[in-house]
């Protein structure tokens, strides 16, 4: 028993420093967050960093605030955690690994959030792909809106492919000019390893938080933006295409796949004041949630080959809630539209080759 002792200890002596320098989580002791912070945006070449954006409510002082972060086991980060910092400006901050051996600079900044005007309209025609992949912006007379997608999430599986590899895609032949491609991809044998063998093509409004890919895929897409503007319908065309054979996780079985195309529009704050973000689990419960006030979704989830014309109106009736006025001027609602190339993508059900397009969508406000 001596001597098993001392080889233990002398095993744990030995084991190799960390080599991982992340940001794992952002907090803060005082509550000042509109948002939970995303720590997990690509890298940006612009700013020679890894950004961290964190929204703040209003009234807060960007100028004295205190992030906390969580690192890799071992990693050191200057400037100190918990420390004050002017976060009106980008900080740079350096996390260095346990084994000293590696670095990741992040720029920090935060901003005091307010109700931001989003689109009505939507034609993909513009994209950043800096990151390897597309990343899709609506801009037109109402406001601006950068889509979120789980391309970041497939990256870790995509090695050197290009960008037309990806789930998410700008593509020729939209209505109008270009559209977005969804296309169900396998994610090769590392993702069968791990029991995530496809990944759905998806682009909604809101948030994709990568490090939560893997651990909680349906937690990892967070659906939202605040929205002052009563939803009555949501239009556009689509057309799809399902893939030859349907699999669940590594099975391969029977059936068709289908796409899906869906809005909600829900209360951002519960009745304790708590911020609230529905995601992924959502649609598989049946968009049953206490905070939910309206829904618009497709009929038909089935195979359309030409541009067909969708009407999808908000039902309020469902959740039998009216809507405030004051908190839908002061940003008490959040809304998303979620669009998908497989209906059962977020839990590995699906055809590898199914592809939805879409185009020309418009959200019709009242």
């Amino acid at each position: 028993m001596i001597a098993a002792s001392f080889i233990l200890t002398a095993c744990i002596r030995e084991e190799a420093p960390n080599a991982e320098a992340d940001i794992l989580s952002c907090t803060f002791q005082e509550d000042v967050l509109a948002y939970p912070v995303n720590v997990d945006l690509p890298y940006d070449y612009t700013l020679e960093a890894y950004p961290i954006y964190i929204a703040v409510r209003e009234g807060v002082d960007l100028t004295h605030l205190a992030p906390r972060f969580t690192l890799t086991e071992g990693a050191s980060i200057e400037p100190l955690s918990g420390s004050i910092q002017n976060l009106s400006e980008p900080v740079r901050y350096t996390v260095t690994s346990e084994d000293g051996n590696w670095q990741r600079v992040y720029s920090v900044q935060a901003y005091v959030e307010t109700l931001r005007p989003i689109p009505s309209k939507y034609s993909f025609e513009t994209v950043n792909s800096d990151a390897g992949y597309d990343v899709f912006t609506d801009t037109d007379s109402d406001g601006s809106l950068t889509w979120a997608s789980g391309n970041a999430g497939f990256k870790m599986s995509a090695g050197s492919a290009g960008r037309d590899a990806y789930p998410t895609s700008q593509a020729d032949g939209g209505v109008e000019g270009k559209c977005v491609k969804l296309t169900t991809c396998s994610t090769g044998s590392l993702g069968s390893l791990v029991g995530m063998p496809i990944a759905a093509g998806n682009i909604f409004f809101g948030q994709f938080n990568v490090r939560d890919a893997m651990s909680n895929p349906l937690g990892a897409t967070q659906f939202g933006v605040k929205c002052n503007r009563k939803p009555i319908k949501l239009c556009g065309y689509y057309k799809y295409v399902p893939g030859a054979q349907m699999q669940e996780g590594n099975t391969m079985v029977d059936g068709t796949d289908e796409m899906d195309i869906y809005a909600i529009f829900y209360e951002n704050t519960d009745q304790e004041g708590n911020t609230v973000m529905l995601d992924g689990n959502i649609a598989n419960d049946d968009f049953a949630h206490p905070q939910m006030v309206a829904l618009a979704r497709i009929p038909d989830h089935g195979s359309r080959e030409e541009w067909t014309y969708f009407e999808l109106p908000f039902d309020y009736a469902r959740y039998g809630k009216s809507v405030d006025e004051m908190k839908l001027r002061t940003g008490g609602y959040n809304i998303s539209v979620v669009m998908s190339s497989s209906i059962g993508g977020a839990s590995f059900r699906g055809a590898v080759g199914s592809t939805l397009y879409v185009d020309e969508l418009e959200l019709v406000f009242e």
